[in-house]
């Protein structure tokens, strides 16, 4: 299973593995699979957003300066 969700300034990508290794329960497990990849790529686009939207602090530089304590 592969799934790219592409949003500007990023491409999310999602990539799960299905081994059915012969049982008769393949159809259900592949479901099972399908929504743990699109469960995936939800978490991954709320992430998105509260990065794009400025919910979540940047790590980096620091962008102040104490002048005296």
């Amino acid at each position: 299973m592969h799934i790219v969700v592409r949003v500007p300034g990023k491409e999310i990508v999602v990539s799960l593995e299905y081994n059915h290794g012969g049982h008769k329960k393949a159809a259900t497990d592949a479901y099972a699979v399908l929504d743990e990849a699109f469960l995936v790529a939800q978490k991954q686009l709320k992430d998105y957003r509260r990065v794009s939207h400025g919910d979540v602090k940047h790590k980096g530089e620091p962008r102040g300066v104490i002048s005296e304590l």
